[in-house]
């Protein structure tokens, strides 16, 4: 069979979200194909949709994607025969082992047999609180973004944002932030819930992702009180934009944020991780008692570029942009003299 490379490029590159770096279960590091559909699966995330490559059995997930990226021409032969799927162009003929049992439990996944549409400014949401949870940690539910039905949230135990936004979700429910934030780009339209997972549907691509829930309970009424704590006014500094595009690179998986010291002559900003960590100081004007906190630094970039307006508490710092909320937690600040003994 001779298929457009582009289009089954396109086609596997839609599903890719399911596979795993490192095998969790039997070819979850697969292609999957069975009657005209190509799937993934990993521990947090089921994908199917339609696929060109007509066939049964599994394929090397990263070396089918490696092929097809580099291949010259705009079509393919394919033949599928007992464990190979061997190919062709001109000048050119290989083949790829293929597993013809399928081990793949994606079958453990039910289909929802309704689909609810989900309002604009779901995953805009989604991109606002992420950035408030933790990518790795042992309490599950800080790795997790919160879905209820009037609000969707995180929080990483430091910071925390919310966004109020009616959604059809019939009760909290909290998938892990690295599994949703893969679906963002996929044009995702219609949602759908069976037991133990959440299904995302685009009936353009024939495409259908789902995301395994977490079932710990989650702080939603300590967040609401905290939300609600009332503070004193004040301005975050402007300009502070470029300094935390060039800090931001010592951000990583360990920190996850910037540190601010702010004080009536100065504002201070440290990004730091693994590899190393830079500070600056900007000579700024502000009015109110001297602040330090740490920040999601897009977030923090964001508040600066318009001047945004905060409330401060004994114990946090509050923004509220529009149907956003951020909270996150004051800290005293280290003096001069303790950061040079490090």
């Amino acid at each position: 069979m001779d298929i457009e490379r582009d289009k089954l490029l396109a086609e596997l590159r839609t599903v890719e979200v399911g596979i795993a770096p490192k095998p969790t279960v039997e070819q979850s590091d697969c292609f999957v194909f069975r009657k005209g559909e190509v799937m993934t699966y990993n521990d947090e995330v089921a994908c199917r949709t339609k696929c060109s490559l007509d066939m049964t059995g599994a394929i090397n997930a990263a070396k089918l994607l490696g092929m097809l990226t580099k291949w010259p021409e705009e079509t393919i032969t394919f033949k599928r025969t007992d464990g190979k799927l061997q190919f062709k162009g001109k000048g050119k003929r290989g083949y790829f082992k293929t597993e013809d049992k399928i081990l793949l439990p994606i079958q453990d996944v039910e289909t929802p047999k309704k689909w609810k549409v989900l309002p604009s400014g779901f995953f805009d949401a989604i991109n606002q609180v992420s950035g408030c949870t933790k990518r790795g940690g042992a309490s599950p539910h800080l790795n997790c973004i919160c879905f209820t039905p009037d609000w969707i949230e995180g929080c990483d135990g430091v910071q925390a944002g919310r966004v109020t936004i009616s959604i059809p979700f019939e009760k909290s429910t909290l998938i892990n932030t690295n599994a949703i934030k893969q679906i963002v780009s996929l044009d995702i339209a219609d949602v759908g819930f069976t037991n133990n997972w959440v299904h995302f549907q685009n009936t353009e691509r024939d495409l259908v992702v789902s995301c395994h829930t977490n079932p710990d309970d989650y702080p939603s009424d300590k967040l609401t009180e905290i939300f609600k704590s009332k503070g004193k006014k004040a301005t975050l500094p402007k300009g502070l934009k470029d300094l935390v595009d060039r800090l931001n690179v010592f951000v990583d998986d360990t920190t996850q944020w910037l540190e601010v010291e702010v004080d009536p002559t100065f504002v201070k900003v440290t990004g730091k991780g693994a590899h190393g960590s830079q500070t600056e100081r900007k000579k700024i004007k502000y009015k109110g008692d001297p602040i330090a906190f740490s920040i999601n630094p897009q977030l923090l970039r964001d508040l600066s570029d318009k001047h945004d307006i905060c409330r401060i508490t004994e114990k946090t710092i509050q923004v509220k942009k529009g149907n956003f909320q951020y909270v996150t937690s004051l800290f005293i600040p280290r003096n001069e003299k303790e950061e040079e003994k490090e």
